[in-house]
């Protein structure tokens, strides 16, 4: 089999995924964690890579294309942190949804479904990645079920005790 010069290999094997690809997914995981902690690239790499238990300077040369291929352990754990990343997110998002409802606050309709069919396409999407496709799949990245928040008399749902 002639190799392309950006095939992953795997036990001699292509995967079909180039390098570009896991390159821009570990570049996304660096961008959001300096979203996340407002430092310096350096130190972003430096905490993705300890995250993910490999040496800085393999993320590095994956990131400026340095490498021919790379190990199917290394993609895999890039894509599964990516996955995690996102679907955090999402909770983050959800969450911050429902904190703003239960805070009676009248977000724009226009602005909420929006929000709603974005949080939607990005469960559809890890449903995807995940292999699912039964659109089921609600697991840890799930909405918390909606229930009625009063204020006042102590009460449960507008009962008083």
């Amino acid at each position: 089999m002639v190799s392309q010069p950006n095939d992953i290999r795997c036990n001699g094997q292509g995967t079909g995924v180039s390098t570009d690809i896991t390159s821009r997914l570990a570049r996304d995981l660096i961008d959001r964690e300096i979203r996340r902690g407002g430092g310096p690239q350096g130190a972003a790499l430096e905490s993705v890579a300890r995250r993910m238990r490999i040496n800085p300077g393999t993320l590095a040369n994956l990131l400026r294309q340095r490498v021919k291929s790379i190990s199917a352990d290394i993609r895999d754990r890039i894509v599964s942190m990516c996955i995690s990343d996102i679907s955090r997110e999402i909770s983050r998002l959800d969450h911050e949804r429902i904190l703003l409802v239960a805070m009676a606050a009248t977000p724009n309709a226009d602005d909420m479904a929006a929000v709603e069919a974005a949080l939607e396409a990005a469960r559809s999407a890890l449903d995807r990645m995940r292999g699912r496709t039964d659109g089921h799949s609600r697991d840890c990245y799930s909405p918390a079920p909606e229930r009625e928040i009063v204020f006042g008399d102590c009460g449960v749902n507008g009962e008083n005790p």
